[in-house]
């Protein structure tokens, strides 16, 4: 054996190096070769567990006396000390049960926690209850999950609902003082429970939308940098006392769901006090122009923004504003910018504006709910005023392709393009490769994923304009070769 396999740090980089899907197996393999990988090797094989099923395997049937519980359990006291990623699930209850016994036998001997080590951990759920008054199955993870908990976890992952995801969030609360990121269905309407997490940095709420009691708590939390969460349709009871200089002061990344009423999403934003928010993501819905505008009126203070998304689903009303929407010009740091929204027409007067008001601008994304596609040409103002946009994806109408003139512009840039557009025919594509070739020469393609064909027309459509978008790419890339 070369000397060089026996230096831990370099056993586990090779090890870390393995394909995710075989590097348990290759792993074990390991563990079982010699003494020399036994150590490095099992910390690998028992990281991260799926389920507890394998190190409750490691438990004896029974024990014979409460003073040989260490002894007799050591084997699995060793290999629970490696556990640093957990996974509960529905079925595992039982397994837990079976063995709870020797479980308790195991904290009753002074084990402060099963796995000292663990640092995150996921709990999912079958059990399917908006009731905070509807008790969980007997054999719920719910029951169990203290047996795991650590002072050293990090992260929770609570894919539970009702009563059953109260009592987990309780325990976090009691076991895990250091808790970093709490994610949660659904956070319970519990007045205090918030303030038990003074170190959280992450929240998710990805189901429904918070309690105004939950969200007052939530705004004085120290640490929260990352909140995601759907905002009540009414928080005025509580917004009346808010300090205007003390609400999500550490707040860097913004994800909401907005209620029905997409004022109270632009009243929200001008409450929050963060002098360093760079991500801010809005979902919308039913919105009419105006109200848009405010929202991103309300955006336009956060200057430190480097990214924003604005997600507005409507099937009654049309964007009717010229894009880029004048609050955007005010920030300056934006390198990543995303628009779904209805038409908004583009010059090139816009893309000029726009240049110039975000120099940083890398990334930029706008799709269109109706068939107001941006003509094809548009491409040319973006390679002039846009010259550090990287990524470009929105949709194109290419029915004019064959008309357009010898393009003015040309940008070298090595831009990736994602440009669904109209029902990209067989007349047009080449046409459209052509000219795309001229002003991007060096343009990637990213194309859309091919659907099941079925009886839908417009999947048919669908999947023909995507099937030409690759034509149009392989195009590009071979004019590309053939001036080189």
């Amino acid at each position: 054996m070369h000397r060089a396999l026996q230096i831990t740090e370099i056993l586990t980089m090779i090890l870390r190096a393995i394909d995710p899907r075989y590097q348990r197996r290759v792993a074990a393999a390991m563990a079982a070769t010699c003494r020399t990988f036994s150590e490095t090797a099992n910390d690998v094989v028992w990281e991260d567990l799926q389920s507890p099923r394998p190190l409750l395997r490691c438990l004896p049937d029974e024990v014979s006396s409460r003073s040989r519980t260490l002894e007799e359990c050591a084997r699995f006291l060793t290999h629970a000390a490696r556990v640093r990623t957990l996974q509960l699930q529905e079925e595992d209850a039982d397994d837990i049960q079976d063995h709870l016994a020797t479980l308790l036998a195991i904290r009753s001997c002074g084990t402060t926690t099963l796995l000292p080590g663990l640092r995150d951990i996921v709990v999912e759920s079958d059990f399917v209850s908006e009731s905070d008054h509807i008790e969980p199955s007997e054999t719920s993870n719910a029951l169990y999950l203290y047996l795991f908990l650590s002072p050293t976890l990090r992260t929770a992952q609570l894919e539970t609902w009702g009563i059953e995801s109260l009592q987990l969030i309780h325990q976090v609360a009691t076991f895990c003082p250091q808790l970093q990121y709490l994610g949660v269905n659904r956070f319970p309407e519990r007045a205090g429970l918030v303030r038990c997490f003074n170190t959280l940095e992450d929240f998710s709420a990805c189901e429904g939308s918070i309690d105004a009691a939950v969200l007052d708590e939530m705004a004085y939390l120290p640490s929260l940098r990352v909140f995601r969460v759907a905002i009540p349709d009414d928080f005025s009871h509580i917004e009346r006392h808010w300090p205007q200089d003390r609400l999500f002061t550490a707040l860097q990344s913004l994800y909401l769901n907005g209620p029905s009423d997409p004022r109270h999403v632009a009243k929200f934003l001008r409450s929050v006090n963060s002098k360093q928010l760079h991500t801010l993501s809005l979902y919308l819905s039913e919105c009419q122009t105006d109200d848009v505008l405010k929202v991103l009126d309300a955006a336009s203070k956060f200057t430190t923004l480097r990214s924003l998304e604005v997600q507005v689903h409507s099937h009654q009303t049309e964007f009717h504003s010229s894009f880029p929407p004048q609050a955007i010009l005010k920030l300056h740091h934006l390198e990543t910018l995303e628009f779904t929204l209805g038409g908004m027409p583009v010059t090139s007067h816009s893309a000029q504006v726009l240049g110039r008001a975000c120099p940083k601008l890398r990334d930029l994304k706008v799709k269109h709910d109706r068939d107001h596609y941006w003509p094809l040409d548009v491409l040319e103002s973006f390679a002039v005023h846009l010259p550090s946009l990287e990524t470009l994806n929105t949709e194109l109408n290419t029915e004019l392709a064959s008309t357009l003139d010898e393009p003015k512009a040309r940008s070298q840039a090595p831009i990736c393009l994602k440009l669904d557009g109209a029902d990209l025919s067989e007349e047009h594509w080449k046409p459209t490769a052509a000219y795309i070739a001229r002003v991007y020469p060096n343009a990637t393609f990213k194309s859309g994923s091919l659907w099941a064909d079925g009886p839908d027309e417009m999947l048919k459509r669908y999947n023909r304009g995507q099937l030409y978008w690759r034509y149009v790419g392989r195009a590009v890339a071979k004019a590309r070769s053939d001036t080189s």
